[in-house]
Parts: structure tokens; C-alpha cells; sequence
């Protein structure tokens, strides 16, 4: 995966986390707020992150990508908030729910 390209990752849901196991809400990531998203500047061992990543390996969430997305409604007829990373961080958090992140690879990408 190159660095811009954009790919999706389903956090709190039952493709997130294997089997038996209940999926994480946490996120367990430090971020900030920019106009065009939420930067992912350090993941942590335990969160929805590392379990996505754990699972995902290619399709891995990596420090410096960008949360363009978050789509806490799946159905396909309803968009996302997409853009402004306030809006974004708003939407991860109104609760615990299957939920899509559209992610823009950064730096720790390569093509």
C-alpha cells in the first residue's frame, strides 16, 4: 500500500475481533485534530487498533495515517462524516457500535 491510498478498517464490529471474542471500543490510539481528519500519532498495545492490526496485517493501521472517515451507520443509502477531524472525532465516540474508518495511509507506508 502506498503512501495517499485510502482503505477501510471496521472497528467495534464482529469482523474486527476473532470468534468468541467480544470486539474493543476503545480506540487505544493518541490523535489529533486536523481540517482534513484525525492523525494517528501513536498506537498503543491494546485498543481496537491493535486488534484490527493484529488480525489485518495488510491492511495495518500505522502511526502518521489519517482518519478521513468514520461511518457509524453502515447501511450503504447513508454517507459518513468525512473531513474535519473535530466532526470525525465526534462521530468515533457518540457510542459503541460496529463502526467504519476510511483510512488515509501516511509515511509508514510504503509502495
Amino acid at each position: 500500500m502506498g503512501i495517499g491510498q485510502e482503505f477501510d478498517v471496521l472497528i467495534g464490529g464482529s469482523n474486527s475481533a476473532p470468534a468468541g471474542v467480544a470486539a474493543k471500543w476503545k480506540l487505544g490510539c493518541y490523535t489529533f485534530v486536523e481540517k482534513d481528519g484525525l492523525r494517528v500519532a501513536a498506537i498503543h498495545a491494546h485498543g481496537a487498533l491493535a486488534d484490527w492490526n493484529k488480525h489485518h496485517p495488510d491492511r495495518a493501521i500505522k502511526e502518521g495515517d489519517l482518519i478521513v472517515e468514520v461511518d457509524g451507520d453502515l447501511r450503504v443509502e447513508v454517507t459518513g462524516v468525512r473531513g474535519d477531524g473535530n466532526k470525525i472525532k465526534d462521530e468515533i465516540y457518540k457510542g459503541m457500535r460496529p463502526t467504519k474508518l476510511t483510512i488515509r495511509a501516511g509515511k509508514g507506508h510504503t509502495n
